[in-house]
């Protein structure tokens, strides 16, 4: 409805569903049955992480072709604000409860249980903070709390409080070797690979093709500029080729704008995710560049600078 509203041309790409049909008017283009669990191991292979990749710039590819000035990148997915607030913690050195909001939903009993899964990953596939130093062992009641949910038993501190349990030493959980050269764009390819989604990956593949084809870009929402983070941290060069549609309500997008210098256009509240925040900012970036483009100058117009009076 919106991409209609907008003249735009709407693309959908099957990235990686469990769906077994193809679907009418959906471009399929599978790198696998949805992606692995990331407290067990990689979210994806290098294959699946470079199809991915390939996707989206050759989504960008055919928008090109069709005459496309500017991308908007939406996704659809299950538990993808997790994946993007674990990649956000890998690529900006924060413990899970920084991140972690309540998606579609959670209250604050699972917004803290999503942070412990975000911090096992972390520690699983050697993005461990360096918060996790303080970290002393859990006892009494907590313990007990914690193990019920299938949390590590450690705290930071004495804070007591299970938001901030973290599973930098989760004895049970063998670590896996360093993943990442130490350079910027091997960690930002690191995280994508361990704890990524098709989608994203897809999505920081496409921001990538953008930049290299000089094509401007409308970030959406949390998971989008995600994705924009990790594109940013593989190809510096695609910052300039952002501009950034709304602040979302989920808490964690803030911290990414931040980290990404970027002051959107809107900030409604919005968290519904699929290119419709970006979709409702669209007008307001037309009307500007119509201004920009349209208005005449003070000299154009032959309006006098004017003089000072005593």
């Amino acid at each position: 409805v919106l991409a209609r509203a907008a003249g735009a041309r709407l693309e959908v790409v099957d990235a990686g569903t469990l769906a077994t049909a193809q679907l009418p008017g959906v471009l399929w283009a599978k790198a696998g049955d949805g992606t692995a669990n990331f407290t067990q191991g990689p979210a994806m292979s290098e294959a699946q992480l470079v199809h991915c990749l390939d996707l989206g710039r050759s989504t960008v590819k055919r928008s090109i072709t069709h005459g496309c000035d500017l991308f908007i990148g939406g996704e659809m997915g299950i538990g993808n604000t997790t994946s993007a607030a674990a990649l956000a913690c890998a690529l900006l050195g924060l413990p899970g409860r920084e991140l972690a909001g309540p998606g579609t939903g959670l209250d604050s009993e699972g917004v803290s249980h999503k942070a412990a899964v975000i911090d096992k990953a972390l520690a699983l596939h050697g993005f461990l903070p360096s918060f996790t130093k303080a970290l002393t062992p859990l006892t009494g009641d907590a313990t007990e709390s914690a193990r019920g949910r299938g949390l590590p038993l450690f705290q930071r501190g004495n804070e007591g409080d299970l938001a901030t349990l973290a599973c930098a030493a989760v004895s049970e959980i063998p670590p896996s070797p360093p993943l990442t050269k130490g350079g910027t764009e091997d960690r930002a390819h690191a995280a994508l690979r361990c704890l990524g989604g098709f989608e994203i990956a897809a999505l920081a593949g496409a921001y990538i093709a953008c930049a290299q084809q000089g094509l401007p870009v409308l970030v959406d929402g949390f998971i989008t500029t995600a994705a924009a983070l990790v594109a940013c941290r593989m190809n510096a060069s695609v910052r300039g080729w952002l501009l950034f549609a709304h602040a979302s309500a989920e808490p964690g997008h803030a911290r990414l704008l931040d980290a990404l210098d970027a002051q959107p256009l809107l900030r409604l509240e919005m968290r519904l995710g699929e290119g419709s925040g970006a979709a409702t900012a669209l007008p307001l970036l037309r009307l500007a560049c119509e201004l920009h483009g349209g208005m005449a100058t003070f000299a154009e117009a032959g309006v006098s600078a004017g003089t000072a009076t005593p």
